[in-house]
């Protein structure tokens, strides 16, 4: 049972309640059989990929080898001799996660409470601190002395820098049109140009289309510009 630690009186003593380890054990001998075996697959899929380059689909006869070599190479599983370490490693995962998930989520909650209340403070404290400024240098440019910079009283705090972040977004689809309407009507090269680069295409919808259209040639003469294909 592994040893966990709880804290009373702001001593760390050991329990023996804890979620234990994965049980699962992995020897040597079973690390190097999966070693040997994996690199016998390697060496047959060597072989495999030399038969694959040397034929040539010409008839039903090499159309059938071909085939044969594919199935071969699909047949070679090299996961296959991994799975008590694979079944291993993902539970010892699990158990990682699940300790060292819960004080991390912890955390973030903790750092999503303080930060909102931060920054509130720190765009009230910017804004008063740009209405100062233009004040003072109003009085400042009256009397012919020179501009001053005024500071927002914001200390530093350790391991938290302050920054802006700025965001953009459409609404509705009507939105979205609007902009649209104004890169097409855009008769400035440069306007259009700006406007071109937030208007991209959706390729999940688009190949949904494809797989619903199933003909290339009709897709591409539906959707003028796009390449359609099959394979």
């Amino acid at each position: 049972m592994a040893e966990t630690h709880q804290v009373v009186d702001t001593q760390i003593v050991p329990r023996q309640d804890a979620i234990p380890i994965p049980e699962l054990e992995v020897s040597r001998p079973d690390v190097f059989t999966a070693i040997a075996e994996t690199d016998k697959d390697s060496a047959a899929l060597v072989a495999l990929r030399a038969r694959a380059e040397s034929i040539e689909v010409t008839d039903v006869t090499t159309y059938s080898q071909l085939g044969s070599v594919l199935t071969e190479v699909r047949l070679i599983n090299p996961d296959s001799h991994w799975t008590r370490l694979d079944t291993f490693i993902k539970r010892l995962r699990a158990f990682y996660d699940m300790q060292v998930n819960r004080p991390k989520n912890e955390r973030t909650l903790i750092e999503n409470i303080i930060k909102p209340k931060l920054k509130a403070w720190e765009q009230a404290e910017l804004e008063a601190t740009k209405k100062e400024q233009v004040s003072i240098n109003k009085t400042n440019a009256k009397e012919g002395l020179p501009e001053a910079t005024v500071k927002p009283a914001l200390p530093s705090i350790g391991g938290y820098r302050r920054s802006t972040t700025y965001h953009a977004t459409f609404d509705t689809p009507a939105d979205f049109n609007k902009l649209l309407k104004a890169w097409k009507n855009a008769k400035n090269k440069a306007v259009w140009e700006y406007y071109r680069q937030f208007i991209t295409f959706n390729a999940k919808v688009l190949n949904e289309e494809a797989r619903a259209i199933k003909d290339p040639k009709q897709l591409a003469k539906n959707i003028p510009g796009c390449r359609a294909w099959s394979e």
